[in-house]
């Protein structure tokens, strides 16, 4: 990894000095290097954060998602780097002049974090309480269950689902305001040392005010400021079998107006001065998109924007042109697999014979396309990994301008975890007591074969092609 990245100090560096230029086409090569040597390097970097993990070359660190160990790395001094900056600067913070600290987890890892921090404020402070959200404690809030020694040590509440009510809740409930049983969505340790869970509350999104950065310094960020932005809350299809989005608290589906989504948009490139975003929904209804192109036209809007969406056979040539001159620039889409079958093992809703006329479409209309592959789906076989490899070859560069390659992984609250003798998988075991992933055995194909195919996949394409391989 080092020699690599002294080996492309030169490209590197102009990598770096023309990433301003926007108007610049960058080949795939510089594309590649722009990305894996930073990644590389802070692969090393991971080292000195990560003392209760195993490193591999495919998938980096792989954390321990044990209580003990998270509980022991929360007071190492030796190896925790978070835990030394706390207690040399952690009074800076003030801590103990909160009613409460809120403290968010996207990821796995961030429970090594979290539990640091929250052990320090509980230790450090008399009456401010911490509370945990984010998107990792709606996913293994029943498991935290298990340890009621958490609710004493590293937190005293939960958050649990849609945020935008329970943490308003919330703080009235510190005010003693409302009862706990009135927080939508709190995991709390009662009077009598038991562990109450209530009942977690969606969202109509048309109900959520639009984001403020108002207490952000947007002078301190790069002149090209991408930002996110959210149109639904849910999925329209949210059948996919390996699908984890649609958590058994998920029992609505909720879009906002179209007017209402436009007036957001069009605020913040006003207020911001920017003209870049992110779309983050898991997909957006052909319908909708087409009303949402024609408003942002309408407006004359000068906006570009990223989106994620399936293979659906309403997105036609003159749609993607629609979308195209309201600014829509790229688009992933989760191809998953060429075989039908296994499509259908996947459930994922869509005509296989039409989505390569879509991205052909798209394409057309100056769209770029970023493709997801699943390799080692339960109950794929070599030859349909095989007929994948064969898709990738004959249409990289000509339907599609990048691609992702994910090993499958069997995660928690998925739809195959309820049925497993349906996907032809067995030996299923939890990895560890708050991670979301299960170790088991493919009757089909063996999960080191599949690795071998990304690798082999890596081989027969061009020496510019970016493979991101993930689990």
């Amino acid at each position: 990894i080092y020699t690599t990245i002294l080996g492309n100090q030169e490209n590197l560096n102009n990598i770096v000095k023309n990433i301003p230029n926007t108007r610049r086409i960058y080949k795939n090569k510089e594309i590649n290097l722009g990305i894996r040597i930073p990644k590389e390097v802070l692969n090393l970097l991971k080292i000195v954060f990560a003392p209760y993990s195993e490193y591999s070359p495919w998938k980096s660190f792989s954390y321990k998602y044990n209580y003990d160990e998270i509980k022991d790395f929360s007071v190492n001094e030796k190896n925790n780097i978070f835990y030394n900056y706390l207690m040399k600067y952690g009074k800076k913070f003030h801590f103990d002049k909160y009613a409460y600290v809120g403290i968010s987890l996207p990821l796995e890892n961030s429970l090594y974090y979290a539990f640091t921090l929250g052990r320090y404020i509980k230790n450090t402070t008399k009456n401010t309480r911490v509370v945990f959200g984010g998107s990792i404690i709606t996913r293994v809030w029943d498991d935290l269950m298990k340890f009621p020694e958490i609710f004493d040590m590293f937190c005293d509440e939960l958050l649990v689902g849609d945020g935008d009510v329970s943490i308003v809740k919330y703080t009235q409930y510190v005010e003693n305001k409302l009862a706990p049983e009135e927080v939508p969505g709190m995991v709390y340790k009662t009077k009598n040392n038991s562990i109450v869970a209530n009942k977690a509350f969606n969202v109509d999104i048309n109900e959520v005010k639009p984001p403020s950065f108002k207490r952000i310094d947007l002078k301190k960020y790069p002149k090209k400021i991408l930002f996110n932005f959210q149109l639904s809350r849910g999925c329209n299809w949210g059948k996919c079998s390996f699908c984890t989005f649609s958590y058994p608290y998920r029992t609505i589906r909720s879009m906002l107006d179209v007017k209402n989504a436009v007036d957001m948009i069009e605020d913040m490139a006003k207020k911001h001065n920017i003209r870049d975003f992110y779309i983050v929904d898991e997909t957006i209804p052909s319908s909708f998109f087409i009303d949402f192109a024609n408003e942002v036209i309408k407006r004359k809007l000068k906006i570009r924007y990223d989106c994620r969406l399936r293979l659906e056979e309403e997105f036609t040539y003159d749609m993607f042109q629609l979308l195209a001159k309201s600014g829509l620039r790229s688009v992933f889409w989760g191809y998953e697999a060429e075989s039908e079958r296994v499509l259908n093992l996947m459930n994922k809703g869509i005509n296989p014979a039409k989505r390569k006329k879509i991205l052909t479409d798209a394409k057309t209309a100056g769209i770029i396309n970023k493709l997801g592959f699943i390799f080692g789906f339960p109950g794929e076989t070599e030859d349909e990994i095989m007929q994948t490899i064969s898709f990738i070859k004959e249409n990289f560069k000509k339907t599609f301008d990048r691609f992702g390659i994910s090993i499958f992984s069997l995660e928690k609250n998925s739809y195959i975890i309820q049925d497993p003798e349906k996907f032809v998988i067995s030996d299923i075991k939890k990895r560890s007591d708050f991670g979301i992933g299960y170790d088991f055995k493919d009757n089909v194909l063996s999960r080191d074969r599949a690795y071998e195919l990304i690798s082999y996949c890596s081989k027969v394409l061009d020496s510019e092609s970016l493979i991101n391989i993930t689990e």
